[in-house]
């Protein structure tokens, strides 16, 4: 009985602790210091977007990690290039347009573009698109910033 009553206090922690995470997504963790959301990624909460949570890091000298939980509440137009928010950390910005593909799913891809001015951009590429509202979407990506 007892090494049962352990076993569920331990998850519910571990449920209270991974929640928190999640909800505690305006931070990031950088190599060396915590950044606050507003000086590093704004989403485009005019165009209906909001942030679970994400991670900017800078990975070598030339290039960047980035990671992102974006939820929608409205249907979108995926075949258009959705504006999703804009990197505020000159480090962090490409000088040059970047383009990536990420994989969502098996046969569904998604166009990730990072334009100098540090907006970001979404839309698939190919495979099914989401068909309710909200949508919560992760993109995880690395691209060059020289």
């Amino acid at each position: 009985m007892k090494q049962h009553r352990l076993t569920v206090y331990f998850f519910a922690i571990a449920i209270i602790v991974l929640a928190a995470s999640f909800v505690n997504g305006n931070k990031i963790i950088g190599t060396t210091k915590t950044v606050f959301q507003d000086s590093v990624f704004n989403p485009n909460t005019a165009g209906g977007w909001t942030i679970y949570s994400f991670y900017l890091n800078k990975n070598m000298t030339d290039s960047v990690e980035f990671e992102l939980i974006l939820k929608h509440n409205d249907n979108i137009n995926w075949a258009k290039e959705q504006w999703i928010g804009t990197i505020k950390d000159d480090k962090l910005i490409p000088k040059t347009d970047q383009r990536l593909t990420y994989y969502l799913l098996a046969n569904n891809s998604w166009n990730v573009r990072i334009a100098p001015n540090g907006k970001c951009f979404l839309h698939i590429k190919n495979g099914s698109v989401p068909t309710r509202s909200p949508v919560i979407i992760p993109i995880k990506v690395k691209y060059k910033n020289n």
